[in-house]
């Protein structure tokens, strides 16, 4: 199982599970973490609608601004951040990969991950972006 494609779920009753693609349809309450796979084209899609419908939690996601995917939900994050620098992701070998050849994203939904993006924003990990609200 890849931690990449790992969505943290925090359960009602404040429990923390781990739920994958292959049931993602469970329910959603509280606070997430979603973190889906980054791979096939327009995958991330039905992640980021759940997500957004959802509400509440951060998402991590490549930070690639002229995808189609990327136009459609930015906009609809209430705050993101840049992640600087790049994170390097662990491999199956438990070590770190080398240089990344892409950028993430965190979008925030809801009041806890605003906050928690303005807090990583002053700590030095990354530029924060506000969509603008019509």
């Amino acid at each position: 199982m890849q931690m990449r494609s790992l969505l943290h779920l925090w359960h009602c009753n404040g429990g923390a599970a781990f739920i994958t693609k292959a049931n993602a349809e469970r329910l959603w309450c509280g606070f997430v973490w979603m973190n889906p796979p980054f791979g096939g084209r327009n995958g991330l899609v039905p992640w980021l609608e759940r997500f957004f419908a959802h509400g509440s939690g951060i998402a991590l996601v490549p930070d690639r601004t002229s995808a189609p995917w990327w136009q459609q939900f930015a906009p609809r994050a209430e705050l993101a951040l840049f992640v600087a620098p790049k994170i390097k992701f662990i491999g199956a070998d438990g070590m770190p990969g080398k240089s990344p050849a892409q950028g993430t994203m965190l979008m925030a939904m809801g009041t806890r991950g605003v906050a928690a993006l303005h807090r990583a924003s002053n700590n030095g990990l990354g530029v924060l972006m506000a969509p603008q609200q019509f």
